[in-house]
């Protein structure tokens, strides 16, 4: 385990989501008995979210290959989610597809995500990036092991979650997931790949293609690009007799079609709204599912 003298942050890369609306939503369930069944489902939603795992392979001094399972951690809180990830993993564009994953679901409830993606520093315990199971040393490999019973309270402190929540908070506004200018920029340096947040329909397409620049000059997620990888695979786990875990993946095909026929019920059922401020939220998003159909 860590000790308290070396503990340090470390490089993540962090994405702040949450609900628009959901204050006034809440507001409107004192009245409407029929929205809190939404609301609870909303917020089920934010705290079951697939997360998932990354392994990578390094070797050490030795030259002795290390094995990492790193687990994505996420942290839902009301109607908010944060997810990171240390950005040795090269995890990213796992991240966004867990983002794109939950705006999807969160379109079916009739209801919007807004939120923001950065790279930055956070706290990372070690126990999170050990394999769960460890086994015997090769010749070539050595697995890092650690101890399940010693695991601590999840903490989530880094300028990382401050940096997302503040873009989130003051500048994100519309219904759209911005993309840090430090985040952009590593991504075009490195050149990344957009699997699995993109499907392998055009393998020349990079994960840049799926980021738009607003009228704002802000990025953002292109959660409407008609490439977007929407073939979604939730884990069931099942324990068996002897306390063992077992993971079924189960597929559920959801369209790019659908997404655009959420998206323009949502529009039509809020563009009458009377706060100005409210209301220019959905025309944004008009305007940004027009971009997509003409």
């Amino acid at each position: 385990m860590q000790n308290s003298n070396k503990i340090d942050y470390t490089q993540c890369f962090v994405a702040y989501i949450d609900i628009l609306g959901f204050s006034e939503l809440v507001k409107q369930s004192k009245k409407n008995k029929n929205l809190l069944p939404v609301i609870k489902r909303a917020l089920t939603t934010m705290g079951k979210v697939p997360s998932g795992t990354k392994e990578t392979r390094h070797p050490n001094a030795k030259g002795e290959l290390i094995e990492k399972r790193w687990h994505i951690q996420t942290r839902a809180f009301s109607d908010h989610i944060v997810i990171f990830m240390p950005k040795e993993a090269g995890s990213i564009t796992q991240i966004l597809f867990m983002v794109r994953y939950l705006h999807d679901r969160m379109l079916e409830l009739g209801l919007c995500v807004r939120g923001a993606v950065t790279i930055g520093d956070m706290y990372w315990d070690e126990v999170w990036s050990y394999p769960q199971n460890s086994c015997e040393p090769t010749k070539y490999t050595q697995r890092v092991i650690y101890d399940r019973s010693n695991l601590k309270f999840p903490i989530t402190v880094g300028l990382g979650l401050i940096t997302a929540h503040e873009l989130e908070s003051k500048y994100a506004i519309y219904p759209r997931v911005l993309i840090d200018s430090k985040l952009y920029n590593y991504v075009k340096k490195e050149n990344l790949y957009p699997s699995p947040l993109g499907t392998y329909e055009h393998p020349d397409r990079l994960l840049t293609d799926f980021i738009k620049k607003d009228i704002d000059r802000r990025r953002f997620l292109d959660l409407l690009h008609p490439e977007i990888n929407r073939n979604d695979t939730e884990r069931i786990v099942r324990k068996d007799e002897n306390g063992r875990f077992s993971i079924v993946w189960d597929r559920d095909t959801n369209t790019h079609q659908k997404v655009m026929d959420s998206i323009k019920q949502i529009i039509d059922n809020n563009l009458n709204q009377k706060d100005k401020k409210i209301k220019a939220k959905y025309e944004w998003l008009e305007t940004y599912y027009l971009s997509k159909i003409i």
